[in-house]
């Protein structure tokens, strides 16, 4: 009703927030339903904004829905001030890799950050990471890293000693 606006909309199921209440006309009035947004687009804009706001950016503050296998992609960037890029691709039936979503993509200009992915189990996957600053994520600028984990266990890790592009298989493959 009054002031629930900017509250969790909340699956009972899942047990997860799935939305916010964003408006309504009067409280529960069935000619005039609420109207909620879901968040699931926003998610690592509402993580960035926990990060910066409560200084915690090693956690994972947010967790998506997710009916497949969920992946967490963690990026620490070394002290460098080139970018890391990293692409999420599934293999098809002939054997080709697809980009799943364009926005898979993570730019990370400084610092910490997490990615969520939720993708259909029994599939092939590659992840490809790349330092834009053509020298790995560690060692000589800084301690960075790339960690991915499926379903909260670690499936793979490195610090790109001295590389500059890293490939990575998960899944089926």
């Amino acid at each position: 009703c009054q002031g629930d606006s900017g509250g969790p909309l909340y699956d009972p199921h899942s047990g997860k927030v799935v939305g916010l209440v964003s408006w309504g006309v009067g409280c529960a009035n069935p000619s005039f339903p609420g109207v909620y947004s879901r968040i699931s687009k926003v998610v690592p804009w509402i993580e960035n904004q926990i990060c910066q706001e409560n200084n915690k950016c090693n956690e994972n503050p947010v967790s998506i829905d997710c009916d497949g296998d969920l992946f967490q992609i963690d990026v620490q960037k070394d002290n460098s001030s080139a970018k890391v890029k990293i692409n999420v691709k599934k293999k098809n039936r002939i054997g080709q890799y697809r980009t799943i979503v364009k926005k898979t993509a993570i730019r990370v200009a400084n610092g910490y950050k997490s990615r969520e992915v939720c993708v259909p189990r029994n599939e092939c996957y590659r992840v490809i990471v790349v330092d834009l600053g053509n020298d790995g994520l560690c060692c000589n600028k800084g301690t960075g890293f790339v960690r991915i984990s499926r379903n909260g266990e670690k499936v793979f890790g490195t610090r790109m000693k001295n590389k500059r592009r890293k490939k990575i298989h998960f899944g089926t493959c």
